[in-house]
């Protein structure tokens, strides 16, 4: 078993917390450059002119294997000896996607952890610079399969997040009296994660379910 990190932004991390995201898409690099291709159950493409297959290792790991998420963090060091300056290391860890924030030891982080060179206090850390004793979420791949975005089903865009419901603007801030169904509302988030453009191009994606191991 392998552990990886993994990206997600609040409405993601909020979502999985809550049970109803159990599926992620990740745009496949390199994407295929030849003609003709076809997704095969045993090795992920396949050339219907030269019949050369051509196997691509998912990067985000195979069933079995876990994914930590990395989300936007706001740390501070604590002071847990109660004095205003020591060498404890300790460190408060808030989460702006929600939940409680959580106390770290000296001794559970890493000891050539920095904070980053342009941090300022009181300030969150992007997701990208999340190190791994600070993560609270981990998943477990329960299965890992090649396909166009646009392929995506209904059911599979509500395993993303997006069970559509006609009214206010959803946590993404898209408003759901323009969309039509989750479907269409999973095209929208794409579009404002990835930019314009990006859902019509129907790239090959790493479609990924998971469950969640820990809260």
């Amino acid at each position: 078993m392998k552990e990886r990190g993994i990206l997600f932004n609040a409405p993601m991390v909020r979502a999985t917390r809550e049970g109803r995201k159990t599926q992620t898409r990740r745009v496949v690099k390199p994407q295929p450059d030849f003609l003709g291709s076809m997704v095969d159950a045993k090795t992920p493409f396949k050339s219907l002119e030269s019949g050369l297959h051509v196997q691509i290792i998912c990067p985000f790991g195979q069933p079995g294997d876990r994914l930590w998420v990395r989300e936007t963090w706001k740390p501070s060091i604590s002071h847990s000896c109660a004095m205003d300056a020591c060498d404890c290391e300790d460190m408060w860890v808030e989460y702006p996607s929600g939940g409680d924030g959580r106390f770290f030891s000296g001794t559970q982080i890493s000891d050539d952890w920095t904070f980053p060179r342009t941090f300022k206090k009181g300030n969150c850390i992007p997701s990208i610079h999340m190190p791994r004793w600070a993560n609270r979420i981990l998943l477990e791949v329960v299965s890992v399969r090649v396909e166009r975005l646009n392929d995506i089903s209904e059911a599979d865009a509500g395993a993303e997040g997006c069970p559509w419901s006609d009214g206010a603007p959803d946590e993404h801030g898209i408003p759901t009296q323009l969309v039509v169904d989750a479907k269409d509302e999973f095209a929208h988030l794409w579009r404002n994660i990835n930019g314009a453009g990006s859902w019509d191009t129907n790239p090959w994606v790493w479609v990924i379910d998971f469950e969640l191991v820990k809260p």
